[in-house]
């Protein structure tokens, strides 16, 4: 049998702007139940991984943790046992620990979430993978660009943040994914190549996406959220940023540079799809599990959401599918993820 594992990355708050909808604790890492929600709908096994492999993964995350200067939260689950744990600051050098039920800014694994949206609206009938965004956006000037090309980052879509630091260079006001897409109605930007050519990671497909869905559900983004993967699945932690709710400074865990000073806000982090979904990283495991037991897509979306559809390097076996890399390590082992 061939192994398969998804395999979903919490954003390191060094890196990116984070945040929890929980009160700061202050806990220290420990080892929590997984099956603190959908109890019933999915079980999840609480028997803990076997202690040598708790150690072998708590001294790896250890040692990469103090050479990189990192902090975060990790779950394993392996043939109905799991473990997890979190690790280091979540504020400055001497702000409270990280705790296995913090919510992050998942950055860009966030694409996976906007996918699974997407193609909720195609069981619906609300949208096809073949449309041309021009029929759903008249304006839209790239006429070759459909559904599918933006799931793949085939769309050769120009990227985003270089057209509107240009755009809006002495605007400071909050941006959304509309003023987005109106940047690229007005900048008349080439794109870097015809829709299927090839593959080119750009953030503007899946900012695009996310307003698609706004446009073809009539709800806001966050709500596209809440409605096709939040309630179903009973998550709590699981969000779209929004400002005007809940400022950065507000959650308990932080976006922070190198120096560990706090990463303020900035104009474009309403714009979301690309990034902006906020969850922790047993809600995580929980997605991943209603996926597999056909609870949150149908089988044939599924398959769609998990396909290689596109070659992104012509020398190594690595291939974007929706939302997720795939590469097979093995002839028997192959990995879904996301960096």
């Amino acid at each position: 049998m061939c192994r398969s594992r998804i395999i979903i990355a919490i954003a390191f708050f060094f890196l990116f702007s984070c945040g929890t909808s929980h009160e700061e604790s202050g806990e220290n890492p420990i080892y929590v139940k997984a099956d603190t929600v959908l109890a019933e709908e999915i079980p999840v096994d609480t028997n803990l991984l076997d202690r040598d492999f708790r150690v072998k993964i708590d001294s790896y995350v250890e040692k990469v943790s103090k050479n990189n200067n990192l902090s975060g939260a990790f779950l394993f689950a392996k043939d109905g046992k799991f473990y997890q744990n979190a690790f280091g600051k979540s504020r400055y050098l001497n702000g409270p620990d990280v705790g296995v039920n913090d919510v992050f800014q998942l950055a860009s694994v966030s694409k996976f979430i906007t996918a699974i949206c997407i193609l909720k609206l195609i069981e619906e009938g609300k949208l096809n993978l073949d449309d041309k965004v021009y029929t759903i956006l008249p304006e839209f000037k790239y006429r070759r660009v459909t559904i599918h090309h933006l799931l793949t980052h085939s769309s050769g879509l120009p990227e985003y943040t270089y057209l509107t630091d240009r755009a809006w260079r002495n605007d400071t006001s909050t941006k959304f994914n509309k003023d987005f897409v109106e940047v690229l109605h007005s900048e008349r930007a080439h794109p870097y190549f015809n829709a299927g050519r090839r593959f080119n990671y750009s953030n503007s497909n899946f900012a695009l996406l996310a307003f698609i869905a706004q446009v073809k559900s009539n709800m806001s983004f966050p709500d596209v959220v809440e409605k096709y993967i939040k309630t179903p699945l009973g998550l709590d932690s699981l969000h779209v940023y929004e400002k005007e709710k809940k400022p950065l400074r507000s959650y308990s865990i932080w976006g922070m540079r190198g120096d560990h000073s706090f990463i303020p806000d900035h104009q474009q982090n309403n714009i979301n799809g690309d990034k902006g979904v906020y969850a922790n990283v047993n809600e995580l495991f929980l997605i991943y599990k209603a996926l597999k037991e056909d609870k949150l897509l149908n089988k044939e979306s599924k398959n769609l959401l998990l396909t290689p559809h596109i070659r992104v390097k012509r020398k190594h076996a690595q291939y974007y599918c929706y939302g997720l890399r795939k590469i097979s390590l093995t002839k028997k082992e192959k990995w879904f993820y996301h960096n």
